[in-house]
């Protein structure tokens, strides 16, 4: 008797199941990948928020730069992100912080150690690229709460909202004809015997901005324009030609000579401020506005009206080039003190 190997075959219904299992199988898994996918556009960030999986934050913290629940430090670039399951992850997009030109960013800080004692800004990045680094901000780069002395210059930063904000604000825009001084409201704490204090330090410093534009924490320097172009003054009913009021009224100066004889004086007067003198005239005087009012013109009618005392009427009119000479020279004496320098008494 003869025997014959035999081949068993499953039934293909049998293996129609296991096929159609696998591909379902690996359907699920696609469908389970592709919720975990979030594209993040061009112009915009992803925020992530990790709801379980990690410890909890520390007391005080708000943002979690090494895994912990909650919102995290790094943010997602442009681009496709897989893995970040919803049942595990929130992603909230925003847009990219754009600074336009013209401005710069003031920046706070949410998050971050606490600030030296006795001061109110964060000291000033040596790179400021890392400073809007929140991962950096948060570990490594041990980045303060609260202001930061380092702005944003224009451009376009991927800031995390929940650890930054930004407001934007002109930025320091010193025009031809002026210069700024500044007002530090940060930096060392030195005594000087002038109101002046070195560039870098808390007061107004010794040395004023030239025309052009500088990107200075509007909130911490304290600017006050001062013109250093000739400035011409009326004391007259009438202006001549190329002065600039500054709403100062154009009234003539009455004086009283020594033999009691009241009359008036017409007085045009032309000065200007340096560049080097303009601290010195904010740190005792204040702006322009101040300086013709509070200084300029008090002295002005001041000087006219002693000299005017201590001779007669006729004298006065018939001495009219050496009452301007003497006039001119007690001006440019007692303005100079303050940094204004008389160029003209007529």
């Amino acid at each position: 008797m003869s025997q014959h190997n035999s081949i068993i075959i499953n039934p293909p219904s049998k293996l129609m199941g296991v096929v159609s299992a696998i591909l379902i199988l690996l359907i699920i898994i696609g469908i389970a990948i592709l919720t975990t996918i979030t594209n993040i556009d061009a112009d915009s960030l992803g925020v992530v928020k990790q709801k379980f999986g990690g410890s909890k934050l520390a007391p005080g913290k708000i943002i979690a730069a090494n895994g912990e629940n909650g919102y995290q430090a790094k943010v997602l670039a442009p681009g496709l992100h897989f893995f970040y399951w919803p049942w595990q992850y929130d992603i909230d997009k925003a847009a990219v912080t754009e600074i336009s030109t013209g401005y710069l960013g003031l920046v706070q800080a949410i998050d971050g150690l606490p600030l030296p004692k006795g001061t109110i800004y964060a000291p000033e990045w040596t790179v400021p690229d890392k400073m809007i680094q929140a991962e950096y901000f948060l570990t490594t780069g041990k980045g303060f709460k609260g202001p930061q002395l380092s702005v944003l210059q224009p451009g376009k930063y991927r800031l995390n909202p929940k650890l930054f904000r930004v407001q934007l604000v002109p930025l320091l825009n010193v025009k031809a004809g002026q210069v700024a001084v500044i007002k530090s409201n940060v930096g060392e704490i030195v005594k000087t015997k002038n109101q002046l204090v070195p560039k870098g330090n808390r007061g107004i410093w010794d040395t004023a901005y030239p025309p052009g534009q500088f990107y200075l924490n509007s909130a911490a320097y304290e600017a006050t324009y001062i013109d250093t172009r000739q400035v011409k003054v009326s004391y007259t009913k009438a202006q001549e030609a190329g002065e600039r009021s500054k709403n100062q009224p154009q009234i003539p100066i009455t004086v009283r000579s020594v033999d009691g004889f009241t009359f008036p004086v017409d007085v045009r007067i032309t000065y200007n401020i340096t560049e080097e003198d303009a601290p010195k005239l904010v740190a005792n005087v204040g702006d322009d506005d101040m300086i013709l009012d509070k200084l300029v013109t008090p002295t002005v009618r001041a000087i006219f009206r002693n000299n005017a005392e201590q001779v007669k009427a006729l004298d006065y009119v018939q001495n009219r080039s050496k009452q301007e000479k003497q006039s001119q020279e007690m001006l440019m004496s007692e303005l100079a003190k303050y940094g204004v320098t008389v160029l003209e008494v007529r």
